[in-house]
């Protein structure tokens, strides 16, 4: 799920009796509106993402196309007609937790991810919405990204990174950089954990992120600026889509637990039957 900039609603997609659904919950009185999924549209990303105007949704589907989602008619139209964003792809097991693609908090530009699977790499673009041509931003060297934010403010971006970052060896990475270009900082690192999937807090001077490991999982804080994480005891099972509401008072996510076991079939198959005995001769 995910709060709209003026904190009215929570947008999430939910599988229901009638099939795939765009929920739209309004946090006043815990009022849902249902509506069908549109034929034929699969999504990049499970997560909502919301206009400035808090009436739409941004979507990218799995050819590159973005749509607009209006929340109180239930209309699907394309955005950016005749342009598409190819899908990121790296080492990243599950991208569709997280999008790749993002709208500035004053809707006028989109930052994404381009790949350049040879150099091992991610590249940094902004698209201005005005027609302006795209600008790199900056270059991330990493096995994989499996994080992607913009702060509240729309100055600084946030990546989650897998892999040695200059060359040092790290099992995660939370990495910063203006959006007005430059080298990424990095504010925090970890060698024992994966990190994933943060989001800025809504005065944008700490950051959520996603601890994650088979036998230790929580959400812990970190100081934007760089420091130490500060634990937040959410050691529940797998958490995705961080979501800050804009008074920075209450956070939303998914918690995932997996069952998995292993079983035995028996008596799959008959058995064999002993030939008959030879007659004497």
């Amino acid at each position: 799920a995910a709060w709209s900039p003026d904190g009215a609603y929570l947008a999430y997609y939910s599988t229901r009796e009638n099939g795939y659904t765009v929920v739209i919950r309004s946090i006043k009185n815990g009022a849902e509106q249902v509506f069908p999924w549109k034929a034929g549209l699969s999504l990049v990303s499970e997560m909502p993402q919301w206009f400035p105007d808090s009436r739409s949704l941004l979507m990218q589907s799995d050819d590159g196309r973005l749509h607009r989602f209006d929340v109180h008619t239930g209309e699907f139209r394309p955005f950016l007609e005749g342009a598409s964003i190819a899908p990121y792809k790296d080492g990243t097991p599950f991208p569709f937790y997280r999008n790749y693609v993002l709208l500035a908090p004053d809707g006028k530009s989109l930052y994404y991810l381009v790949r350049d699977t040879k150099a091992n790499l991610a590249r940094v673009v902004r698209r201005r919405l005005d027609g302006g041509a795209e600008t790199e931003i900056c270059k991330v060297m990493a096995n994989a990204i499996n994080g992607f934010a913009i702060s509240p403010d729309g100055s600084r971006l946030l990546f989650n990174t897998q892999g040695p970052f200059r060359e040092q060896a790290t099992k995660g990475n939370v990495l910063t950089v203006s959006t007005s270009g430059g080298e990424p900082k990095e504010i925090y690192r970890s060698t024992t954990h994966n990190l994933h999937d943060s989001a800025w807090t809504g005065d944008g001077r700490q950051v959520l992120v996603n601890i994650g490991s088979p036998q230790d999982k929580d959400i812990a804080l970190v100081p934007a600026e760089g420091g130490e994480a500060r634990r937040l005891g959410i050691g529940l099972h797998n958490t995705y889509y961080l979501s800050v509401h804009p008074t920075g008072k209450q956070i939303v996510f998914r918690d995932e637990q997996a069952h998995n076991y292993l079983g035995a079939l028996r008596n799959l198959f008959p058995e064999a039957k002993a030939k008959p005995a030879a007659s004497p001769k």
